[in-house]
């Protein structure tokens, strides 16, 4: 395989290098934010140190699915990212290096398979074939999808098996299959909104490799259940977390044409008549009929992922990260369908209409990165930040109100959890009835010193009730950061409160 990209590189136009060489150089930013961010052992927002709090557990042979306590909150998706990112956590320490690293690998993995897939597409060329990794990981700028490709978080281990299942798919032969089939257990295990893809899948078997269903189902299953049946018998309250925990939060259906629905056409534009063109000229070079065609690999991820964009992301708490999938699939459709019309058309003109269109498609994406693109990156502010931080740490025992995890960098024992979304989130409905008195207990005792508190904090929770009760006097304040302000709780102004048991001429916090 690489013996003959080689050497259709080496065959391919100067004009064609020169274009593949100026996609590739769009993915600078890409690498100016992997080198940005695996050096510092922090992060921005809350979300990483939930997950960090989960891989800590694992590192410890706690249960990951632990009822809800002042020391831990439970995330609600399966494990396989925790438990790997566990492995080199256990083996030289914790940090948000080795979960960042995963990411990393996994992100470049979908990389690869887009390439690969692309390449078989448009029968090895260079430039769109590049162009197809390079628009994916490129998304990662764009705000409010979490710098997916290098954050603390399950997704890009979930893409990755995802679509190395499809893409195993594209001949299922019965090694594919079965291949397959424990790529996508994986990528279950990874995420469980993965199960949307095993059905598609096996829907797309059922048009194509009909005999192949029973190993495809047959193996999924035994991964799947044993897999399950350990959780839930060894790991703690897994059936209550992953299933119900995810039933009562509130489903807004009008994010699908306010969020969703505009998502595509900003981001690939130039691809989805091209997308269009690859499923309606493509009996012109594959003489099956329309109806055997669309059940491709290609065409299935991509309505399954669109699929899932719709029903995912108008839950309150995701994001378009749900639409990366079908980004993915539009993409390769797309270049699929930009080579199949150049192909009609006359070759003067043809390998200047697949470069420029592709070249334009780059450029689109990360010109809409360009607003966005600065927010990603941790700067000076961020680690001036986290050292005003570190020292109230240090000046005594903290609680840095909805974050956990942090505690244990500066070997302080886990409390001062204030909820999750089962208790908090019932039918639908935000309420804060069911929480238990338990969670307020640490605050009401005055157990922390300090707690660092953002404007975010709910003057009606419990909990803050009992830590503007029991902490009253403003000790300090850190300012948010002076561009980027509310883009994650260190970016957001920070106060710090002092325990009333203190006497009042404690000294103050050193910044």
């Amino acid at each position: 395989m690489w013996r003959q990209i080689r050497k259709e590189w080496i065959d391919s136009s100067q004009g064609q290098k020169i274009a593949t060489i100026i996609i590739l150089m769009a993915l600078l930013p890409f690498l100016a934010l992997v080198i940005n961010h695996l050096g510092p052992d922090f992060d921005t927002g809350a979300n990483p140190y939930q997950h960090m709090a989960t891989i800590y557990q694992a590192v410890h042979g706690k249960p990951l699915y632990a009822p809800l306590s002042t020391e831990y909150q439970s995330i609600t998706y399966t494990p396989l990212y925790w438990y790997i990112s566990a492995i080199p956590c256990k083996l030289f320490g914790m940090s948000f290096f080795w979960p960042r690293l995963i990411s990393l690998l996994a992100s470049l993995g979908c990389g690869v398979i887009l390439f690969l897939w692309s390449w078989r597409l448009t029968e090895h060329n260079f430039s769109l074939s590049a162009a197809v990794p390079v628009i994916f990981l490129s998304t990662t700028y764009i705000m409010h999808i979490t710098n997916w490709a290098i954050d603390v978080n399950v997704n890009a281990l979930h893409f990755f098996f995802t679509f190395l299942g499809f893409y195993l798919l594209i001949n299922p032969t019965r090694r594919n299959v079965i291949l397959a089939a424990v790529a996508t257990s994986a990528a279950v295990l990874a995420k469980q909104t993965a199960l949307a893809y095993v059905i598609a899948m096996t829907v797309m078997l059922f048009f194509r490799a009909r005999r192949q269903i029973p190993v495809f189902l047959g193996l999924l299953i035994v991964i799947l259940g044993v897999s399950f049946w350990y959780l839930e018998s060894f790991d703690g309250d897994f059936y209550y977390q992953i299933v119900k925990a995810n039933k009562g939060v509130l489903w807004v259906g009008k994010r699908i044409f306010a969020e969703v629905l505009p998502f595509f056409p900003e981001l690939i534009g130039f691809m989805l008549p091209f997308a269009l063109v690859h499923l309606l000229i493509d009996d012109c070079f594959d003489h099956q009929s329309f109806w055997r065609r669309i059940w491709k690999s290609e065409y299935v991820m991509t309505a399954a992922g669109l699929g899932v964009a719709v029903i995912a992301t108008p839950k309150i708490g995701s994001g378009p990260i749900h639409c990366l999938v079908a980004i993915a699939g539009l993409s390769l459709c797309g270049m699929a369908g930009l080579y199949q019309t150049a192909k009609l058309i006359p070759k003067v003109c043809s390998e200047r209409i697949c470069l420029g269109v592709a070249l334009a498609q780059v450029i689109t994406v990360l010109l809409l990165a360009v607003p966005t693109y600065p927010v990603c990156l941790i700067d000076r502010y961020d680690r001036e930040k986290f050292t005003n931080i570190a020292n109230v740490f240090r000046a005594g025992r903290t609680c840095l109100f909805c974050v956990p995890y942090i505690q244990s960098q500066f070997n302080q024992p886990p409390a001062g959890v204030p909820d999750d979304d089962p208790v908090k989130w019932i039918k639908g409905r935000l309420t804060y009835e069911f929480i238990p008195n338990e969670l307020t207990l640490p605050f009401k005792n005055q157990e922390f010193d300090y707690v660092i508190v953002g404007p975010y904090l709910d003057p009606n929770h419990p909990v803050a009730k009992a830590i503007m009760d029991n902490y009253k006097t403003l000790l300090g304040r850190f300012p948010a950061h002076p561009k980027y302000p509310r883009t994650g709780v260190f970016r957001d102004d920070c106060f710090v409160l002092k325990a009333n048991r203190l006497q009042a001429n404690l000294p103050a916090i050193p910044r």
